[in-house]
């Protein structure tokens, strides 16, 4: 039996939320087991529902949410994956390992990246600020 990755979406956008909860319900090995909309749930809901993952919003000037590094320092086995609202850049944080940037992010590579756990070449990489 696969392994189910759950995943917590809290990203700003109602529309990409809804549209990221459609996209991961059909996809096998992927659940969503909450939405949010205030990113100061985030800590406290990822302690709940111990997800793989959680989707938040990426600032338009590429800088993931600070609430990111407070939920690593505190659940260590999430995942961080902030993307812009177009897709047009998505990065990915975890704890001790160098923020990693993805690019542009279409739908397919998206499930790819949840289900793999993001595992990228080091040349996708970059050193976190």
């Amino acid at each position: 039996m696969m392994e189910m990755h759950r995943v917590v979406l809290a990203h700003d956008s109602r529309l990409l939320r809804g549209m990221l909860k459609h996209v991961i319900d059909k996809a096998p090995g992927l659940e969503v087991v909450d939405e949010i909309s205030d990113l100061r749930l985030l800590l406290s809901t990822v302690e709940k529902k111990h997800p793989h993952w959680a989707i938040v919003s990426l600032s338009r000037d590429g800088r993931v949410p600070e609430i990111a590094d407070r939920v690593l320092d505190r659940c260590s086995s999430v995942n961080i994956l902030a993307v812009t609202i177009d897709g047009s850049l998505a990065k990915i944080k975890r704890v001790a390992r160098r923020e990693q940037i993805l690019g542009h992010l279409s739908l397919e590579k998206l499930i790819s990246v949840l289900v793999e756990n993001g595992v990228g070449s080091e040349s996708d990489s970059e050193p976190s600020p």
